[in-house]
């Protein structure tokens, strides 16, 4: 695509030793993570409100990310934008035979099924796990690894059967805290976050997703508290708990 070439001619000119942009050419791909980050962070939060305008510029930001990445692995003569688009293509098309071979699959469940499977066929992978990026966040990432111990038979194959398991986590945590052991809560909870992001995945309910809607209704709801309290010329550390709890009740009837 012309466009396409466009911005990679674009990204040679600001690395470009003698007349590109002094801070472009003084970063690597170490010192872009934080960015990459960023911009990916901003293109969710745009999809989340549902605005074309700011969903099509964080894309764009997004892809910058990409390409100057490309462009920096480029100059160390690695691999250039072209290898990285190949290498895609040939991927997608692998984990497709239900569009571009003869496989037949019935529903995306087993199109997912499908793609571990694929995945597993790589006999470069020491294991069925992936090793994901500890920048990743914990609930994703423990989804992840779930879902491909699943695609192997290793599940409990309904979200009541794993509700179970947060149900035995809890009674553990409760069984360490009854007992002072301080030094095991830190493994009881992830113990617990893990059986949830389970739940969460046999629920097919991302709980990454899911965590960020639960913390803005908090944050919409305390808000509530905070106006209300302000209204009365008092604060929310000057009020009792029963207090704030019935304003978090009002806020509840109020659709927030």
């Amino acid at each position: 695509m012309e466009e396409f070439s466009g911005l990679e001619k674009l990204m040679e000119r600001l690395r470009d030793p003698d007349q590109g942009c002094p801070w472009d050419r003084a970063q690597n791909a170490l010192s872009l993570r934080e960015f990459i980050l960023e911009e990916a962070y901003e293109l969710l939060g745009a999809i989340e409100e549902d605005q074309a305008g700011k969903i099509r510029e964080e894309l764009g930001d997004l892809l910058l990310q990409i390409v100057f990445v490309a462009q920096i692995e480029k100059e160390r003569g690695r691999f250039d934008l072209r290898r990285v688009v190949e290498g895609l293509m040939a991927k997608i098309t692998e984990r497709h035979p239900h569009v571009f071979a003869a496989t037949r699959v019935e529903n995306a469940a087993q199109v997912k099924v499908n793609w571990e499977r694929i995945k597993n066929l790589d006999k470069s992978r020491s294991s069925l796990l992936s090793t994901y990026p500890e920048a990743m966040p914990a609930l994703l990432t423990a989804q992840r690894l779930a879902a491909q111990a699943a695609a192997v038979g290793f599940d409990w194959q309904s979200a009541d059967k794993a509700l179970e398991k947060v149900e035995e986590e809890i009674a553990e945590l409760k069984e360490a805290l009854a007992g002072g052991m301080k030094q095991n809560l830190d493994e009881e909870l992830g113990d617990l976050f893990f059986a949830l992001a389970n739940v969460s995945r046999l629920l097919q309910v991302n709980p990454e997703l899911a965590l960020r809607a639960a913390n803005r209704k908090f944050s919409r709801r305390f808000h509530y508290i905070e106006k209300e309290l302000q209204v009365k010329g008092r604060a929310p550390e000057n009020v009792s708990l029963e207090e704030m709890e019935e304003l978090w009740s009002a806020a509840k009837k109020t659709g927030l």
